[in-house]
């Protein structure tokens, strides 16, 4: 082992992407969620081979695969030299270092509990590793004063993190190891370096995996799980007309078309706000005639301080399962049945764009066109929480 890395390396597992089928809708909770205008979210494309992370990867939390979605997409900001990191990558580290966390709570902002600590680095041999690395925290991330110890889900070293590695993921202000966003944020930034790289390239990949531990079998091993975790996401702009959805969907008939053109604010919001535009009032009625048991579950004007298409009355709020808990099973399949059917007739219903698990899809951008592709991360609210980053509701803003 170098100073750089540190080895927690468990039993292997198959990766299995998951495909769910739509059942019946359940009765939904009314989603409030700040949304800025679309006009002024930027851009957040990974770089080289994109990637957009499955619903649900068995063996990986959903909060871990928060975190290496947010990662990669956050990359090409960071290490705007680095292309080719994407969710897989640092899923293939993650596995290898700490089974993705296994057997620790993982809170929603990424705060794991009991903190992952490695062994003592004192020459002793324990973890395979004779070499003595003298403490260089004063114990504040390994909980020991003489020697340095691997940290967090990614096991660095303390002194690594320190450095220029350690980053905020979450927003918080702190850059912890021991935080799920904020050690996966920092393996990404670790692995490209300052230089050029193109991790879609396996010799580039091997070497970035060598850097974070020196030994041929470490970075066989990361290799391996980053290939079959590559084959567990769908690959942007490769998919059918309905869009890249991680699950089994099936959408309804097209909805009736809008042809109302742009009004005020002067339609009745049946979900108890002001009002709505011509637009809105008639993509909530389309909604409802398709799935007619959505009742008393949507949220759409709401006035907000902050602003946003909600006191405007061209947005909605859509929760499949319970405001706050992240959509799993069958919630999460019918709120991907949802954004698809909004996606695919976004003409028709005069749809501007469509918000779900921490992804937009916009008209406004011609990169959308092959779906999901972008990133969901510059949200008036913390897109880290469930909530903010939409992982419990659907959200769609209208043109008009």
């Amino acid at each position: 082992m170098t100073k750089k890395g540190w080895l927690a390396l468990g039993a292997a597992a198959a990766v299995i992407p998951l495909l769910l089928g739509v059942g019946a809708f359940v009765a939904l909770t009314g989603a409030v969620a700040a949304d800025q205008d679309e006009q002024r979210r930027q851009a957040a494309y990974l770089s080289g081979v994109a990637q957009a992370a499955p619903a649900s990867v068995k063996g990986i939390g959903p909060v871990m695969l928060s975190a290496y979605a947010n990662a990669a997409s956050r990359t090409i900001k960071l290490r705007p030299k680095c292309k080719g990191m994407r969710w897989s990558v640092l899923a293939g580290f993650g596995r290898v270092e700490s089974h993705h966390a296994a057997g620790h709570r993982i809170a929603d902002d990424g705060t794991i509990t009991p903190r992952i600590i490695g062994a003592r680095l004192d020459g002793s041999g324990a973890g395979g590793n004779t070499s003595k690395v003298a403490d260089t925290d004063g114990g504040t991330w390994d909980d020991d004063t003489a020697y340095d110890r691997a940290v967090g889900p990614m096991q660095f070293l303390p002194s690594t993190w320190n450095g220029p590695t350690g980053q905020d993921g979450n927003g918080d202000g702190i850059k912890d190891p021991h935080n799920a966003f904020d050690a996966v944020l920092g393996a990404a930034v670790y692995l490209c370096g300052t230089g050029h790289s193109d991790l879609s390239d396996d010799n580039q990949l091997r070497k970035a995996a060598l850097r974070y531990n020196h030994a041929g079998w470490y970075a066989d091993e990361v290799l391996q799980y980053v290939h079959q975790y590559d084959q567990a996401g769908d690959v942007l702009g490769n998919t059918s007309s309905n869009g890249p959805v991680p699950v089994s969907v099936s959408l309804p008939s097209p909805p009736a078309a809008y042809q109302g053109g742009a009004t005020a604010c002067s339609y009745a919001d049946p979900t108890g706000g002001r009002c709505l535009t011509g637009a809105t009032a008639h993509g909530y009625q389309e909604i409802l005639n398709k799935w007619p048991r959505w009742h008393g579950g949507i949220g759409c004007q709401t006035p907000r301080a902050e602003g946003g298409e909600h006191p405007l009355g061209r947005a909605c709020d859509y929760t499949p399962g319970t405001l706050g808990t992240r959509a799993s099973d069958t919630a999460l399949a019918q709120g991907w049945a949802l954004a698809a059917w909004l996606r695919k007739n976004a003409d028709a219903l005069d749809v501007q764009y469509v918000i779900w698990q921490g992804r937009i899809w916009s008209i406004n951008h011609s990169q959308d066109e092959g779906g999901w592709g972008r990133p969901y991360d510059h949200g008036l609210n913390n897109t880290h929480t469930i909530t903010g980053g939409h992982y419990d509701h659907v959200h769609v803003t209208y043109t008009v």
